[in-house]
This record gives structure tokens, sequence and C-alpha cells, in this order.
């Protein structure tokens, strides 16, 4: 899967963006998954809520 973290940067005064990838951590019925941004290195996340579409994803990380 594609991720793609965007967020306004209010000291820069832009928008950033980061694209990494994502896997599920267990089965593709479990709302949990481990991103990576930077090779080989994965933050687990938790899926909070997904469109009528299944195209948007809102999801969470530890912090």
């Amino acid at each position: 899967m594609k991720v793609d973290n965007r967020g306004y940067n209010v000291t820069k005064d832009k928008w950033e963006e980061s694209v990494g990838k994502a896997r599920l951590v267990k089965k593709d019925n479990v709302g949990m998954l481990k991103v990576s941004f930077f090779g080989p290195f994965y933050s687990g996340y938790k899926i909070i809520t997904i469109d009528t579409d299944y195209k948007d994803v809102f999801v969470a990380g530890e912090n």
C-alpha cells in the first residue's frame, strides 16, 4: 500500500509530504499496519476509519 503523509509546516509556511509503503501486521481483517518512510525501518499504525470506497484511510501512530 502507498502511504502519503502530508502536513503543513507553519515555520516554513508550506506543505510538506513524505511518501512511504505499508504492510499489514496480521490478517487482512485486522486494522494494524507497519509503515516505512525510510528503507527497512518500520513503525506501527492503527487504522481508525476507512471511507466507503476504500480509497482514503485515516490512521494513527504511537505518538
